[in-house]
Formats: structure tokens, C-alpha cells, sequence
């Protein structure tokens, strides 16, 4: 599970930046959390860089949301 919230900026054409205020995990609060994404043709993918995982040190993980637009 990954949940935070925060202010949002876009750099360069696929990079997407939150300036976390809460978080699941309190260690993300005050951090910034840089995102890539990627718009194709009705889907935006979003994941984040490999990373340490904050619940289960020694993990390396990368999350990875996907969503269509559907053509109802």
C-alpha cells in the first residue's frame, strides 16, 4: 500500500514531484517524492525509481500505477 498527499509539480516532460504533508508511513511527511509518468493513447502509467522499501529494510521496491480510460 502507498498513500500520501501533498502539493505537485511537473519538471521536464515525464517527472512529477509531491511535496508530501501526510503520509501511510510518517518518514515520507516533509519529504519530496518524485514520480515519472507516461500518456499514451488512453493510459497513464505512473511509477517511482527502485527504492529502499521504508517498512521492510534491505527490499528494494518500485510501485507501479496504471490507469485506462474507459470507452464507456
Amino acid at each position: 500500500m502507498i498513500a500520501y498527499s501533498g502539493l505537485c509539480r511537473v519538471e521536464d516532460e515525464d517527472k512529477l514531484i509531491i511535496k508530501v504533508d501526510t503520509a501511510w508511513h510518517p518518514a515520507w511527511i516533509g519529504t519530496e517524492q518524485v514520480r515519472f509518468f507516461k500518456v499514451d493513447p488512453g493510459v497513464l502509467a505512473i511509477t517511482t525509481a527502485w527504492q529502499m522499501h521504508p517498512s521492510f529494510p534491505g527490499r528494494i521496491a518500485r510501485g507501479v500505477l496504471m490507469a485506462q480510460r474507459s470507452n464507456d
